[in-house]
């Protein structure tokens, strides 16, 4: 456990209070299913720290899905608050480069939704055949090789589910503008050469 969690608060900061006013609004326009392209209306209308959910809300919307999938469903509005009153943004609270991935952690272990966290991507395949479902959190491009500079490659995190009988991955918001998942043949061909940061599998669901 990661110590203290605000479960849910829109009072604590004036940021965060007129973000989850206007979130409430654009979340009653969701249909009810699972969130695909942070870069479509209306879930690119959110606001999240100093930017949209469309520049920066790839790690909400992973736990989302998830969420979902754990029979667990949360409210977008809610969920986007609990991020910000915890402070899983990057870099001085703004959320200019979303959330850090390997935080998510402190969320599930507030929420109870059990959880195995990898840092090594090939232990990390080695066992995705466990769970039906996970989050992977990774580098977009292979260029960024700096020591401290690695945003200028850019950090994505989607959820995904996986047929364990074929091996086939389909993965929720993989790009800005998806309105469905994506299906891969494999976990290796979903990944391909994305820089592994972590990945969390629900086996026990």
């Amino acid at each position: 456990m990661f110590g203290k969690w605000e479960v849910f608060s829109a009072g604590s900061g004036s940021r965060s209070t007129a973000n989850f006013e206007h979130n409430c609004a654009v979340c009653r326009k969701l249909d009810g299913g699972f969130l695909n392209g942070q870069g479509t209306e209306p879930v690119c209308s959110a606001r999240y720290g100093k930017y949209d959910m469309a520049h920066c809300g790839c790690e909400i919307i992973a736990v989302y899905n998830v969420m979902k999938l754990l029979h667990m469903p949360q409210d977008l509005a809610q969920l986007i608050c609990e991020f910000e009153e915890n402070r899983l943004m990057y870099f001085l609270n703004s959320a200019v480069f979303g959330s850090d991935p390997k935080k998510l952690r402190k969320f599930f272990d507030a929420h109870g939704a059990g959880y195995e966290y990898y840092t090594d991507r090939q232990h990390f395949f080695d066992n995705a055949s466990r769970s039906p479902f996970g989050i992977v959190g990774f580098w977009v491009n292979t260029y960024s090789k700096h020591p401290i500079n690695k945003f200028s490659s850019g950090l994505h995190t989607v959820a995904y589910t996986l047929d364990r009988k074929s091996g086939e991955v389909s993965v929720f918001n993989r790009y800005n503008g998806d309105t469905k998942p994506r299906t891969y043949k494999d976990m290796r061909e979903f990944l391909d050469d994305r820089r592994f940061i972590c990945g969390y599998l629900f086996p026990n669901n």
